[in-house]
């Protein structure tokens, strides 16, 4: 009913929602339907599912040749994205160790998935293939990694954190702005019903060029946006911030 009475075709959903969007879907893409959940939703009389978390990594892994003959992984972190990173590994038969800060929760994931390897801190191995991180926080993780290599590095996390030394120990670095745009790319080609094909026949030169604006400092620092309740100030304080740094200034409501 709030897809008619808006009126919306369709919309982006993030944590915690994702398995309740899938769970309220009439329809799922096989995207969806792998992973049990959901980010993307169309509607068209009919709500249908997509994951484009699930669509974004698994270009990345067709694109690697080393991992689509099988490898190693480890895996970091035990919500929504670890899951999702683990269905798409399985297809490409990758022997799989899973490491997260609270053992419970790993051990949830691998109730469901017989095969991983859950392992401690002081277990990790030397190399692996790839590592792929699914959690915000990796401070506690510094020492047990930093002397460890890696062919490719998988952020999903696009805010700056303790996993960029880690590109002087791998081939390939590819950080959570580059899994962003992936799956706006896809999420674009969904909503327009793939008539630009921007995945299809756009993907490699779109890509470099958003992620050198997005990820720039000059592009992160360029705007200011406040946001509150109504009659907090930010018009006034949004104005005389305006005039203090020689920016327009633009209110929204």
């Amino acid at each position: 009913p709030l897809f008619d009475l808006l009126p919306l075709s369709g919309c982006n959903i993030t944590m915690p929602h994702k398995q309740t969007a899938y769970s309220i879907a009439d329809e799922h893409d096989f995207s969806a339907a792998i992973t049990e959940s959901a980010n993307t939703l169309t509607y068209n009389g009919k709500l249908k599912s997509f994951n484009t978390d699930f669509l974004a990594f698994q270009k990345l892994l067709n694109s690697n040749g080393k991992l689509q003959t099988g490898g190693s992984a480890l895996v970091i972190g035990s919500g929504n994205t670890a899951n999702t990173v683990i269905r798409a590994l399985r297809k490409f038969n990758i022997e799989i160790s899973l490491l997260n800060r609270t053992k419970i929760n790993s051990d949830i994931l691998k109730s469901e998935f017989p095969e991983i390897n859950v392992i401690e801190t002081n277990e990790i191995a030397d190399s692996y293939d790839l590592l792929v991180n699914a959690i915000p926080d990796t401070s506690f993780l510094f020492d047990s990694l930093r002397s460890k290599k890696f062919d490719t590095v998988v952020d999903f996390n696009y805010i700056k954190n303790e996993l960029l030394y880690l590109k002087n120990n791998c081939s390939n670095f590819i950080d959570g702005y580059q899994i962003l745009i992936s799956q706006a790319l896809f999420a674009f080609d969904i909503y327009t019903d793939n008539r630009f094909e921007l995945v299809a026949k756009q993907y490699d030169n779109i890509l470099p060029i958003l992620h050198s604006k997005i990820s720039s400092p000059k592009a992160k620092k360029s705007n200011i946006v406040l946001v509150g309740f109504t009659g907090t100030g930010k018009t006034e304080i949004g104005r005389a911030l305006a005039n203090k740094l020689g920016k327009s200034f633009a209110d929204t409501d």
